[in-house]
């Protein structure tokens, strides 16, 4: 089976949908923030097309009142009012004044946002600390963000200087050719092919690949004419011999994979421990996996491949994070716990 570079993007981003629901459109959600106690019990809902925030016990904290919204991060969430974005902290009071034309969630300490057209990035004061000169959001991960100058890509750091010069050539002005570093390795495209480099911002894994995801749990998925395959930081394939028609990145030392157009999973050494079965997975997070099976059924599985959780009247489910995942029909979206009880039915 071939895979374009249009299948191959839609694979990673099925993945990330998997592991994120609340990803904003556009933007990678292949690193996962750290959230603090406070915000990892404040959960986005949308009623009557506003959005707010609920604690773990379905209890309204913050009122549903605006536009859209992201994820907390250093205690703030970018909320839009009246077209204009700003952040709130998490009593819901502003925090950082409405004033830009776009802005993103806080990562490292630093929030994209965006300002007469272009990108910067501020602190969680609100003062501007990366001017807005880049066409991009610098989006920080492991401490570094992304950027461009004149097609060309390099590296800043949280201060906006030049850990790695720009020296990546974009090949079309809409593609960055710089994506972002998880563990420690980030892919960097020139021309048709794609590899790896190091936070020195040198080739660890020379351009070779046609298409590739980043790494999780020190592995990555490749692309190539006839299926999917694994390598390691090195550059060498893992489980030698062996392609899938397609992959998923590995999540708790287990990764999706599909074999005569069914889903199972895999784990470090390519053996099968769910054998493939299913129209549909999603990555095992705090035990449990969202699937969906051939004769229509849904729900969240264990390690052993057994249902534990049947699905309600929802489609598809997030990754669990402490005992809470989100779950969504349609364009409305709710919340329940590990038994499968709703703390939040969906709304939208």
């Amino acid at each position: 089976m071939g895979i374009t570079r249009r299948k191959f993007i839609g694979m990673v981003a099925s993945s990330a949908a998997c592991l994120g629901l609340r990803s904003r459109e556009g933007y990678p959600a292949c690193a996962t923030r750290l959230l603090s106690d406070v915000e990892e019990n404040l959960l986005p809902v949308r009623i009557d097309g506003h959005y707010g925030y609920i604690d773990r016990y379905g209890t309204v904290v913050i009122e549903p009142r605006y536009e859209t919204y992201g994820e907390f991060g250093d205690g703030r969430a970018p909320v839009r009012a009246r077209g204009k974005w700003g952040f709130i902290n998490t009593n819901g009071a502003i925090a950082i004044e409405a004033k830009f034309e776009e802005a993103l969630g806080f990562d490292c300490g630093r929030a994209p946002v965006k300002m007469n057209g272009k990108w910067g990035a501020i602190d969680p004061t609100g003062i501007l600390r990366i001017p807005p000169v880049f066409d991009f959001p610098p989006i920080f991960h492991e401490g570094l963000a992304s950027v461009g100058r004149a097609w060309v890509d390099g590296f800043i750091d949280t201060d906006g200087r030049w850990a790695i010069p720009v020296r990546y050539p974009r090949s079309r002005p809409e593609e960055k050719a710089a994506t972002y570093f998880r563990d420690g390795l980030a892919e960097i495209r020139q021309g048709s092919l794609s590899g790896f480099i190091n936070k020195s911002g040198d080739f660890v894994i020379e351009p070779s690949f046609q298409q590739v995801s980043c790494f999780s749990e020190g592995f990555a998925y490749v692309g190539t004419i006839g299926g999917c395959r694994y390598i390691d930081k090195a550059g060498e394939p893992v489980f030698p011999g062996k392609t899938y028609e397609l992959c998923s990145l590995f999540s708790e030392g287990l990764a999706a994979v599909m074999e005569g157009c069914l889903w199972g999973y895999v784990d470090k050494n390519g053996r099968s421990i769910i054998d493939p079965r299913y129209q549909w997975t999603c990555g095992f997070s705090e035990g449990l996996a969202f699937v969906r099976t051939e004769n229509g059924g849904s729900g969240y599985v264990d390690r052993d491949g057994e249902l534990v959780i049947r699905a309600g009247h929802w489609d598809i489910g997030d990754a669990f994070r402490g005992g809470i995942a989100q779950v969504a029909k349609g364009n409305a979206w709710g919340y329940i716990d590990r038994r499968g009880e709703y703390i939040w039915i969906p709304t939208s």
